[in-house]
């Protein structure tokens, strides 16, 4: 028994790996200034953010889920469903907690910049309200494909709705210097 449980978490660690290559390929082929760090440890719990995205149309906090299948989701509720029987807990409440912790150190003037994005493995299926998949949340549940498209869309919108970028280039750094001197765990 313990050796099944080896193999499965060993190919649990191998498709994680596999979805964060791919994710960081497509981050580094956007076409704006963006900074991003991976692993990143905030607040209580050893609990770690994939990813903290710093981009002209926000900040991103993102955690990739490996669970694929059909997920049943209510944003309120701590527990999600896969597949109708599989109970998962609802990854928007680790992602709230991790958010708050990144807010704490950082100016006040950018913590309205945040979106929190659940991202699960591909071809997972999602029974949600179709507000969680709109660019104008600040709660968005995608496939993990969808990421780098997700953040481009994000800074063409942003791009039309405000004169200047949320975030430009020299602010891009400015909060990577001060979140990577804060947080833990980055890599």
């Amino acid at each position: 028994m313990m050796k099944l449980q080896n193999i499965f978490q060993k190919k649990k660690k191998d498709t994680r790996r596999a979805m964060m290559k791919e994710i960081e390929e497509g981050l580094e082929q956007l076409p704006h200034p963006i900074q991003y760090m991976r692993g990143v440890s905030a607040g209580s719990g050893a609990d770690s953010m994939d990813y903290v995205i710093l981009s002209p149309g926000g900040i991103f906090i993102v955690n990739q889920q490996t669970e694929t299948g059909h997920i049943q989701a209510d944003m309120e509720e701590k527990t999600w469903y896969l597949n109708d029987t599989v109970e998962i807990a609802n990854p928007f409440s680790r992602l709230d907690e991790k958010r708050e912790a990144v807010q704490a150190g950082i100016p006040s003037q950018y913590h309205d910049y945040f979106v929190s994005i659940a991202s699960f493995l591909s071809p997972s299926t999602f029974d949600i309200a179709p507000i969680w998949r709109k660019s104008s949340s600040s709660r968005i549940l995608i496939h993990h494909q969808e990421l780098s498209e997700y953040i481009q869309r994000n800074i063409f919108i942003s791009r039309f709705q405000q004169k200047t970028p949320l975030l430009n280039k020299e602010t891009i750094t400015m909060l990577y210097d001060t979140l990577s001197s804060s947080l833990t765990g980055h890599r």
